[in-house]
């Protein structure tokens, strides 16, 4: 019993590593990927606006929007920074927005144990 969960935390703590690893692009198509064989199995989904934007703040913490270039904080309305945006990816399931300004620096927005 204790092998089996060693061993399974184990591939969880690989498997985390390595979707770190990934350019975000390879996230969101993985996630798609994945996104579309549960339709397939579960029946469909329906077609919903594409409004691209992401919401941070887990449990308890202040949430925050991703949309547009900006991050505002959700219940005021108050931006708190802007980017000009030249390209973005944004992967649900990571919790992340990647963001490339338009003088072509790379923004990483992600949500993890510690905060945004």
């Amino acid at each position: 019993m204790k092998a089996t969960i060693y061993l399974l935390v184990a591939s969880l703590l690989l498997g985390t590593t390595m979707r770190a690893a990934e350019a975000p692009e390879q996230l969101l198509e993985s996630y798609r990927a994945e996104l579309s064989l549960c339709r397939n199995e579960h029946g469909g989904g329906h077609d919903l606006p594409d409004v691209k934007f992401f919401l941070f703040g887990m449990g308890a913490r202040t949430k925050l929007i991703y949309r547009g270039g900006s991050l505002i904080e959700a219940t005021t309305g108050r931006q708190l920074h802007h980017w000009n945006v030249r390209k973005e990816i944004i992967v649900p399931c990571d919790y992340l927005v990647a963001i490339e300004t338009t003088d072509g620096a790379q923004i990483v927005l992600r949500e993890d144990n510690e905060a945004v």
